[in-house]
């Protein structure tokens, strides 16, 4: 507890997670650190089982979305329809004090069964990231459906084995 409190780690108001519990710190003391999280529940946590904290209020944060696309979506235009959210973004009048920084696509980083997993990122103020992530990711949709470009669904292609030989005919 001293420790915490000389260092300035946490402070009434951050939001932290500590000892598998995460919500607003109400009180910081010697013994132990008081949290509300997101329902309304207090947590008492004594600083003796706190080994790791990350704090969520400093400087800033990244509003991170992964976002799945068809195998068929041109990667090239889907950037571009990304690019111009991140723009949109920016330019709405109730997130531009939010938004630090342009978006970013980091890229691919994945190949689902059904689609391709595209990760983007915008650098905003600490604790925006959650409210910047929720319309970035109602932005994505509308402009993914005006593009036409799909967030598939997980679908199977069932291949039957009719005495040896495989059907090569899927059943929708």
């Amino acid at each position: 507890g001293f420790v915490m409190l000389l260092e300035n780690q946490i402070r009434q108001g951050d939001f932290i997670e500590a000892a598998s519990r995460s919500g607003t710190v109400e009180e910081v003391t010697l013994r132990h650190v008081r949290l509300r999280d997101g329902e309304g529940a207090v947590h008492f946590i004594p600083n003796s089982s706190i080994t790791t904290v990350t704090n969520y209020s400093r400087e800033f944060a990244y509003a991170v979305v992964d976002v799945n696309v068809g195998y068929h979506t041109n990667l090239g235009q889907a950037y571009e329809v990304i690019k111009s959210v991140g723009a949109d973004l920016r330019a709405d009048a109730q997130l531009a004090a939010k938004v630090i920084d342009d978006l970013e696509i980091l890229g691919v980083t994945g190949l689902g069964d059904s689609s391709i997993v595209l990760r983007i990122r915008v650098k905003v103020r600490a604790l925006e990231q959650w409210g910047v992530k929720r319309a970035l990711l109602a932005k994505l949709k509308l402009a993914f459906d005006r593009a036409g470009i799909d967030i598939p669904f997980p679908q199977r292609v069932i291949h039957i084995n009719h005495g040896g030989s495989a059907s090569t005919d899927p059943i929708t």
